[in-house]
């Protein structure tokens, strides 16, 4: 439920409904409970909602929700994240968490395995492996605004303050304005925030570039590294979170990082 913008005929906000399935594939029609004698004055967490609650085999229930996390009164930039929580019945009304707040610190049961790397989408094929130690990447037709599966391996972002930072491997010939290599901070297909080497852009060359994707809008930034034939080794992007902000530099060797822009 969502307390934003009230129209109770055409129950855009706020909205609660229930729908229920045994296999997931037929589910029941939605039933609908008004906010009005719901208060939703009640619930302070207009950044929560979409719950699906699950029953396991030992009958005890489990739901999953999107939520944001309250960092000193505001919201983070990663945005709305996929919490799971306990779930008990209480005069035929679920209870979450027992009611309290999800701490993020808390392992419910079952456990479940590492799931650290992903990519976006059901992939075609493998276009990914791990040889010697480093991520080889087959680029294919797809980036990171397309709905559909990029050359690229995600990883969840576990800490508010944190640097991301990859080398680029050395390699010989160019490339065309269309051919990136590089790092994202990546929320969805229309907000992702981007630095590495692509083509230049109406030059000649490799460039390194910035691209910060706003839902719709777009700041572009590039400088040519001057390199004649490929890249030479020792070029390494960083990414460095901090709770309101994101920096996105690079460094050659064991130079410190220049950060270059950032998104707020």
């Amino acid at each position: 439920m969502t307390r934003w913008t009230y129209d109770s005929v055409a129950r855009v906000w706020p909205r609660i409904w229930f729908i229920s399935s045994e296999d997931l594939l037929a589910w029941s029609d939605p039933v609908w409970a008004e906010p009005w004698g719901i208060d939703p004055e009640l619930f302070h967490d207009p950044s929560t909602g979409h719950a699906t609650l699950t029953e396991a085999k030992d009958e005890q229930w489990y739901a999953t929700i999107l939520a944001r996390r309250n960092i000193n009164g505001s919201s983070p930039l990663e945005g709305r994240e996929t919490f799971m929580v306990n779930v008990d019945w209480e005069d035929e009304w679920p209870v979450f968490n027992q009611g309290g707040p999800v701490l993020l610190s808390k392992q419910i049961k079952p456990e479940v395995g590492p799931r650290q790397w992903y990519q976006l989408w059901v992939p075609y094929t493998k276009n990914y492996k791990l040889e010697r130690g480093k991520l080889v990447l087959n680029p294919n037709f797809f980036g990171l605004s397309d709905r559909n599966t990029p050359a690229a391996l995600l990883c969840k972002q576990k800490s508010l303050n944190k640097t991301f930072s990859a080398e680029l491997s050395s390699f010989k010939g160019g490339l065309g304005p269309r051919n990136k290599i590089g790092i994202s901070s990546y929320l969805s297909e229309f907000q992702h925030q981007d630095i590495g080497i692509r083509g230049c852009v109406n030059a000649t060359g490799i460039c390194l570039y910035t691209e910060l994707n706003k839902n719709g809008t777009q700041e572009y930034w590039q400088t040519p590294l001057n390199q004649s034939n490929g890249l030479a080794g020792g070029l390494r992007l960083h990414i460095k979170a901090e709770p309101l902000e994101y920096r996105l530099g690079y460094s050659f060797g064991k130079e410190a990082p220049v950060y270059v822009t950032s998104i707020a």
